[in-house]
């Protein structure tokens, strides 16, 4: 009994020192029988340790290890647990999350471009028909790989209103990563619509980038102005006679001979205003208070002839053309000259003079000048009694009145505006003047109505006497309604054009 309990505290006391050393470090033995140096704590609990004969310590201790080495808990689940080893999955050097190599096989997706336009989106807001607003777009690249651009445009029927400007964004552009472009979009409406469409940018590759865009056109308001038509044998005709040292004869004889002016335009019907100015004063002369002679003026062909015989004391630089311009001058016409010029009769000026034209200005200038005054072209008509040789051409000549020098400038004038051209060496003066009464009547019916502020191409319409007109057509160059000869309205309709004026830009 005594022995039995001593062969039961030995093996206890051999228990509690391979526990102590088991807590300490891993057991010699135990790394021999346990390839993973298995905790030895499964010895503390192994059934077999005070099962065989005590007097046996080896054979406890073999028992011992053989039941730990079988221990699947101990030696298997514990200490090659699949969470812990060196080779578990988890922490591995072959581990997929982990190990090197499976990084690169993770993201085996090759960098790409990105490309963002900023703005998204943009609206013009309200531009005026004619005007034009820009907006500018930054084309950025946010992605890891360059991108070139393959088509850059505009689209939708905002595209048909604008256009774009690239720097750096055109096709075969090349954007590096976190580089950019720009592109500047210019919308200019035609109409008072709303028009919506995109900024399109497609990079090699990829699809198309957009920004949106959208605006509207508008008018600066609507205006209707009303027009008359007058008589078709309304002229106002300016003789414009040179007053030099030289023109006594030439005055004398037009004087003796303008009666054959007179009965030409009464027989023509023309309702005429005639008025006369000089080469070197561009103020209306006047005669007993008259400066304006009409067919109901009384003994019209003697005040004619007190206005036309001027005097030989003028300057001897003639400048017919330059007073002329003068005397039309709006604030002369207003003033010191007015009465003369009518808004509806055909213009026609006569210059009467034995040298050539010495007017600082532009001939075209003043060309420009006549016709924009009346708003027609055909409503300017200037005529000359100068100085022409045989074959009608400005050139010195010789006759009963003396000699004259090329009516140089004056003849150009004339030629622009196909008016009457005679020659003021001519013996026949009376042949002269029925000339220039008949270039008097080439007004005809009133065809051009030019409009009292600028129109929006489009947006004119023209009623006659109330009814919709035919046979017209807008003129921007002139900003007035032309009308067909056919067309013509008859004396005393009253014309209607509406139309739309272009917002201020």
């Amino acid at each position: 009994m005594y022995q039995t309990a001593a062969r039961r505290a030995a093996a206890v006391a051999t228990l509690l020192a391979l526990a102590t050393l088991a807590a300490c470090g891993p057991s010699p033995r135990g790394d021999r029988d346990d390839d993973d140096g298995a905790d030895d704590d499964s010895w503390v609990g192994d059934d077999d340790a005070a099962d065989d004969d005590a007097a046996d310590d080896d054979a406890a201790d073999d028992d011992a290890a053989d039941d730990d080495a079988a221990d699947d808990d101990a030696a298997d689940d514990d200490t090659a647990d699949d969470d812990t080893h060196a080779s578990d999955d988890d922490t591995g050097p072959g581990d997929d999350d982990v190990s090197p190599d499976d990084d690169t096989a993770d993201d085996d997706t090759a960098p790409s471009a990105d490309l963002q336009i900023s703005p998204a989106s943009w609206s013009y807001g309200e531009v005026g028909v004619g005007c034009v607003a820009s907006q500018g777009f930054v084309v950025s690249n946010e992605g890891g790989a360059s991108a070139t651009i393959a088509s850059i445009g505009l689209t939708g029927g905002l595209a048909s209103v604008a256009s774009l400007t690239t720097s750096g964004t055109s096709p075969g552009s090349v954007i590096p990563p976190g580089g950019s472009g720009q592109v500047w979009v210019e919308f200019e409406p035609e109409d008072e619509a709303t028009y919506s469409g995109a900024l399109s940018i497609t990079p090699v590759g990829q699809p198309a980038r957009t920004a949106s865009l959208s605006g509207e056109g508008a008018y600066g308001g609507v205006r209707t102005d009303t027009f008359e038509q007058t008589a078709a044998g309304a002229v106002d005709v300016l003789w414009v006679m040179d007053n030099s040292c030289s023109m006594s004869e030439e005055q004398s004889t037009i004087a003796t001979r303008f009666e054959t002016f007179l009965d030409e335009a009464n027989d023509l019907g023309l309702d005429y205003h005639l008025s006369v100015i000089t080469t070197d004063n561009a103020n209306l002369r006047s005669s007993g208070g008259v400066k304006v002679i009409t067919p109901t003026t009384a003994n019209a062909a003697l005040v004619f002839t007190t206005l036309i015989t001027a005097g030989t004391s003028g300057s001897a630089t003639e400048m017919g053309i330059e007073m002329a311009y003068q005397a039309l001058q709006p604030a002369a016409t207003g003033g010191v000259n007015a009465g003369f010029l009518r808004s509806d009769a055909l213009l026609h000026a006569v210059f009467i003079s034995d040298e050539r034209d010495q007017s600082s200005g532009s001939l075209s200038d003043y060309q420009e000048y006549f016709e924009d005054l009346k708003g027609d072209p055909d409503r300017f008509v200037a005529s000359g009694i100068i100085g022409l040789n045989a074959s009608g051409m400005a050139a010195s000549c010789s006759g009963p009145t003396g000699t004259a020098e090329g009516g140089t400038g004056y003849w150009t004038l004339v030629d622009a505006t196909e008016g009457a051209m005679t020659s003021i060496c001519s013996s026949d003066w009376g042949v002269n003047l029925a000339e220039i009464a008949s270039a008097s009547a080439g007004g005809g019916p009133r065809l051009s109505f030019v409009l009292s502020e600028e129109a929006v191409a489009g947006s004119v319409d023209v009623e006659v006497d109330g009814l919709p007109a035919a046979g017209w057509s807008y003129d921007a160059a002139l900003n007035a309604v032309v009308f067909i000869e056919a067309y013509a309205p008859e004396e005393g309709a009253v014309i209607e054009v509406t139309y739309a004026m272009p917002a201020a830009c």
